[in-house]
């Protein structure tokens, strides 16, 4: 009997010692697989607005506009930033596009300011290249769909002052001359389809009145590429007649 008793007292005590050296052991022993507590992080709406500049001021168009997307705090302040590095005049339901070669994503960035809205009066200068011209009139559809009082609209090509100057699309066919080359699929009928979609978007969008200004240089790589087309035609033996 005396031996069962001192056995189970001898139990009792190991499981006190080890009870014991369990306590002490999560007291002193930090588990590396345990994730530590994150460290304090300033939110980047907190931070001083003289330093989110300096870091705009680094900033790419594409990474400016995801910015400005992120929350209405930083929005307010990249659209004073953006529309002035990129020389966008925006006063009073008037907006100017004309001067701004570098902003390639200018008319995206109407949107993400809210600014679309309030337009009354929409001035647009085309930049060389094709594929930019088609791009950014698909951009204007866009971007009147959203407008509430879209009065006035002007569509600048550049014209003769283009020609002379060197701005707009027309600048830019006249700079090119002979090294010109369309993108392929870039035809006439893709241009009137350009431009039947732009007048019809801006009709939707209730626009009392719409001016295209110039133009005097952008049929020429079109009716240029007629004639060399006649030319290679008439060498193979080949008849083509050809309208303006």
């Amino acid at each position: 009997m005396l031996r069962r008793i001192f056995a189970l007292c001898a139990i009792n005590k190991q499981h006190s010692t080890q009870r014991l050296f369990e306590t002490n052991l999560s007291e002193t022993y930090v588990n590396p697989c345990r994730p530590l507590r994150k460290p304090l992080v300033t939110p980047l709406t907190e931070w001083p607005a003289e330093l989110i500049l300096e870091i705009m001021d680094h900033m790419d168009e594409v990474t400016l506009l995801a910015l400005a997307s992120t929350c209405k705090h930083l929005n307010d302040i990249v659209a004073p930033f953006y529309t002035k590095r990129e020389n966008i005049k925006i006063t009073k339901g008037t907006v100017i596009l004309g001067d701004n070669i570098s902003a390639v994503h200018a008319l995206r960035a109407i949107q993400i300011f809210f600014k679309a809205a309030t337009i009354t009066k929409l001035l647009f200068l085309a930049k060389p290249g094709f594929e930019r011209f088609e791009r950014e009139l698909f951009d204007i559809c866009q971007l009147v769909k959203h407008t509430k009082s879209l009065q006035t609209f002007t569509l600048t090509l550049g014209g003769l002052a283009g020609s002379l100057r060197g701005f707009g699309i027309d600048g830019w066919i006249d700079k090119e001359g002979d090294e010109l080359v369309l993108p392929p699929g870039f035809g006439p009928a893709r241009l009137v389809r350009l431009f039947a979609d732009l007048v019809d978007a801006l009709e939707r969008a209730g626009c009392k009145m719409i001016s295209l200004l110039g133009g005097d240089w952008v049929l020429f790589p079109f009716y240029t590429a007629m004639l060399d087309t006649q030319q290679r035609l008439g060498a193979e033996g080949s008849f083509i007649r050809l309208s303006s």
